[in-house]
């Protein structure tokens, strides 16, 4: 994708800014958006959005993560890795248990989270109890991407293939 310098500039000046009262920076503002209404329309057939989730194009001075009261920022890449909205209870549960914003985990935390939620109600007909989600996984910091996390296995992980990390998901 093709970067919008002016607007880089203006962006990086505005975090800037915000760094002298105390504000973070997140790697994942400095991108322009791509966005069109068409793109949401093809994003709502192709991952069945339900028509009650409002969806929005980003404006102008529109930071993914600072998104308007009542919104969230999402990549198409997390519905690509099975994340469905409106999310899962579960989901709700693990982001409110791990203190951390929908667009904060990378695409594959969402592989792996939605992964162990399928393969732990295969296998014993029950939901994965969160803590037990704890004991096979663990939620690192992202070093490349300033408040973005994804989780690093420990011995013996349910979900042990995932695609490799895409530096880009954010900027779609």
């Amino acid at each position: 994708m093709r970067i919008n310098n002016q607007r880089l500039y203006r962006r990086l000046d505005q975090e800037m800014a915000e760094l002298a009262v105390g504000f973070p920076v997140y790697s994942v503002d400095f991108y322009t958006s791509a966005v069109t209404p068409g793109y949401l329309a093809a994003l709502r057939r192709d991952f069945q959005i339900p028509v009650e989730v409002d969806q929005r194009v980003p404006g102008e001075n529109d930071l993914p993560s600072r998104p308007p009261p009542g919104y969230i920022s999402l990549s198409a890449e997390y519905f690509r890795a099975g994340l469905r909205l409106p999310l899962h209870p579960f989901l709700r549960r693990a982001l409110r248990r791990l203190n951390v914003a929908p667009a904060q985990l990378n695409a594959n935390a969402y592989r792996i989270l939605v992964g162990c939620f399928i393969l732990w109600a295969k296998n014993f007909a029950t939901e994965l109890p969160f803590r037990a989600f704890q004991n096979l996984y663990r939620m690192k910091s992202a070093p490349s991407s300033t408040g973005s996390y994804y989780f690093q296995g420990f011995k013996g992980t349910f979900v042990v293939k995932c695609p490799d990390s895409d530096k880009q998901f954010k900027h779609l």
